[in-house]
């Protein structure tokens, strides 16, 4: 899941995803640096279709509640958000965001 993310989130193709160096090992919970690759990228691109957009679209919502059950996520921590607002010429702000209630 958290290898669909990265992908989603940093508009990378499977591959760059899969091949990301430290920062997917990282994001994922990874304890020791590994050379090897987590799965095959071809594995992410099944896994993406087999939940499609709704799954996917259900788990980002999920985390936030997971977040805070599990302790990972303070309350306090959604008093402020912080928005990056920037975007390319002839993109619409709102063009960038997924709102999920």
């Amino acid at each position: 899941m958290g290898l669909t993310y990265l992908s989603h989130a940093f508009n990378t193709s499977d591959e760059e995803t899969v091949g990301g160096k430290s920062l997917h090992q990282y994001f994922c919970g990874e304890e020791h640096f590994r050379h090897e690759l987590p799965i095959d990228p071809s594995s992410l691109s099944r896994w993406r279709k087999r939940i499609g957009e709704q799954g996917s679209e259900l788990i980002l919502k999920l985390t936030v509640p997971a977040g805070l059950a599990s302790g990972a996520v303070a309350p306090s921590s959604f008093a402020r958000v912080t928005v990056d607002t920037t975007v390319r010429e002839g993109h619409r702000v709102s063009d960038r965001f997924t709102v999920v209630q």
